[in-house]
């Protein structure tokens, strides 16, 4: 009796022991499987463009008539005559001081820099909306992009439609210099800009305020 007792004892024991295996076996597996569905955080690392705007290796300078701003253009875009393509592009709102192009061999195309001093009234604010309405007002249409302001000075790019339906697209820089405004853009048919962007680039980071 004493010996089938002990056997009773011994087999409740092993039960007891090979559940503790199955529970600890099957938390495990559960506990794997948890671990396995468990996505670790994603860490975006930030992008960092370490490309600098080349200089041209020729550049030609410029210098306002009452000498207070200047700014450098690469060497192979072409100053405009006085007489040609300056007068044609006159504007009561304007004086244009500088046309200077460069032809795109890749689709046969004119990009510009075009400097001009303004004859708007108000704010930075005001000047932009009052040329996007003379704009307009020439049935073509101007879309402001990526506008950053400063008290002296507006940056920004503009797409624009004309109404011949061509697509045009610009980088633009207002600076305010004492009493005078002046526009300094550099643009070209939307599908050619990549080809000028660094240029354009080179063009507007190179203007100084003369003191």
């Amino acid at each position: 009796m004493e010996k089938k007792s002990n056997l009773i004892l011994l087999i409740i024991i092993f039960l007891v022991i090979a559940g503790l295996i199955f529970l600890t076996y099957h938390h495990f597996k559960d506990f794997q499987k948890s671990i396995s569905q468990i996505k670790p955080p994603e860490f975006k690392v930030p992008e960092i463009n370490l490309e600098l705007t080349p200089e041209p290796e020729e550049q030609q300078e410029f210098i306002t008539p009452v000498g207070d701003l200047k700014l450098k253009y690469p060497g192979n875009w072409v100053k405009a005559e006085q007489n040609s393509l300056l007068n044609k592009m006159k504007s009561e709102k304007g004086e244009v001081l500088l046309v200077a192009y460069k032809f795109v061999l890749r689709k046969p195309s004119l990009s510009f820099l075009v400097i001009q001093q303004l004859n708007l009234e108000g704010n930075l604010k005001e000047i932009i909306e009052e040329m996007k309405k003379d704009v307009e007002s020439k049935g073509n249409k101007m879309e402001i992009i990526n506008l950053k302001m400063e008290e002296k000075e507006a940056q920004f790019e503009a797409s624009y439609k004309t109404k011949n339906k061509e697509f045009l697209y610009a980088r633009e820089r207002l600076i305010l210099v004492k009493e005078n405004c002046y526009s300094i853009a550099v643009f070209s048919q939307e599908e050619t800009w990549p080809e000028i962007s660094k240029e354009a680039d080179f063009i507007l980071n190179s203007i100084q305020i003369i003191e």
